[in-house]
């Protein structure tokens, strides 16, 4: 927990403000832990030489054969490489045993399954209400909390309701609408600590373009196996795959592509790959781009494999398909020759897979060709009183209309007063 400076309100792990009084948190830095310092070799040896060997008693081979106890000894120490399996061994009392083999027992851990719908977790604070995909490295629900929540008008945190202000972005909650939390729960069996800490720098890289993360926890519910939990935020919204992209503008495709190239580049740097990216895995909510293909992450080692250049593939294709429309006579000469450009460009390399960093350059070489200062092209003129008789000596107007293009041409234009 952090508690506020300013009011002494105790705060959750990982919040920004003050949940009572909208004050910034400081977190605590750790403290320095002792510094143990390894003994020196001299040290050692000086505490040897000051140690003086302790007398080993030495037994013969008569003395074992005379003392029935000694010799019980003796068996007993040598077991595990003088004695094999079945073999007779004679006791005290001289009576002969068998030696048998003890299997130590074998633990057996509870499968990994699925939760059933109406599962509660986390003290009873999420309900599990849908199964959205059940495998043996990650399952993930549809979780609705609860108890009732705020959610923050600026930032759209969901906060408790005993909460003043967003612990996320410190805005007043005074105002905020009361709704019935819905998010993503991922859970994966204990000790997946490489895939989680991949997970988390996925997000440490990429924040802004997956779902809120609001939390982290480990369970060992219904007597299942131990697994662990992250709550994400549950997002509303289109599939890629299913948007018709011709009615958006060139600037939002661009857009849209330049934040997919950084979700490839925070998947590959923390070892993931998604097969079909596109397909299922990117949602477009009113505003932005949002990748909830957790179900579909796969891992990797080492250089990048044929799964992963397929990924890339796969994207550079929707790039392709997205950008040929706005290349076309049809479409605004603002927007057509950036196109084109990037369209050609995309068809030379259909062959090869362009790295991303390529990809990536390219991108933004075309949305600063979009963003410049643009040439002006003459369209058309009109004249304001054509045919008309002047009367009180009125004046006459000329309209030009122009049109943004991409390369200058020289034009000639012929003014008749």
């Amino acid at each position: 927990m952090i508690r506020c400076a300013a009011c002494g309100c105790e705060n959750r792990d990982g919040a920004k403000f003050c949940r009572d009084c909208g004050a910034p948190l400081e977190v605590p830095s750790a403290e320095p832990s002792e510094q143990i310092t390894a003994p020196q070799p001299e040290q050692l040896e000086a505490t040897c030489e000051d140690v003086e060997p302790a007398e080993v008693p030495t037994v013969s081979k008569e003395d074992v054969e005379e003392s029935p106890a000694l010799k019980e000894t003796v068996c007993e120490e040598a077991h595990d490489e003088s004695v094999s399996v079945g073999e007779e061994v004679e006791t005290q009392e001289g009576a002969p045993q068998v030696a048998v083999e003890v299997e130590s027992p074998v633990q057996v851990e509870a499968p990994f399954t699925a939760l059933p719908e109406g599962a509660l977790l986390a003290e009873r604070r999420y309900e599990v209400v849908a199964i959205v995909t059940e495998s043996q490295e990650c399952n993930i629900y549809e979780a609705i909390g609860t108890e009732d929540s705020r959610k923050c008008p600026q930032c759209g945190y969901l906060a408790p309701l005993d909460e003043n202000f967003c612990a996320e972005c410190g805005a007043s909650l005074s105002e905020a609408e009361q709704c019935v939390g819905r998010y993503y729960i991922l859970e994966v069996p204990r000790g997946a600590d490489v895939w989680l800490s991949k997970l988390d720098g996925l997000y440490q890289r990429i924040a802004d373009i997956l779902p809120r993360w609001y939390e982290k926890f480990e369970a060992c519910p219904y007597d299942a196996s131990e697994r662990s939990y992250v709550v994400l935020e549950q997002i509303d919204g289109e599939l890629l795959s299913e948007v018709d992209v011709s009615t958006w503008s060139l600037k939002r495709v661009l857009e849209t592509a330049r934040t997919l190239c950084r979700l490839l580049a925070g998947l590959m740097d923390v070892g993931f790959y998604v097969p079909r990216l596109v397909e299922h895995a990117i949602v477009i909510p009113p505003e932005g781009v949002i990748f909830i293909g957790f179900h579909a992450m796969r891992e990797y080692e080492g250089e990048v494999d044929t799964d992963v250049l397929e990924m890339v593939r796969e994207f550079t294709a929707w790039l392709r398909n997205a950008v040929q429309p706005f290349a076309t006579e049809t479409a605004p000469s603002s927007e057509a020759g950036t196109a084109q450009k990037l369209f050609d460009e995309l068809s030379e390399r259909e062959g090869a897979i362009p790295g991303i960093a390529e990809l990536s350059a390219s991108l933004d070489k075309a949305m600063k060709e979009l963003e410049a200062a643009s040439v002006l092209s003459f369209r058309k003129a009109a004249l304001t009183d054509v045919g008309r008789v002047r009367e009180l000596n009125e004046d006459s107007f000329m309209t030009l209309e122009w049109e943004a293009a991409y390369e200058s041409h020289p034009v000639r234009i012929g003014v008749y007063l």
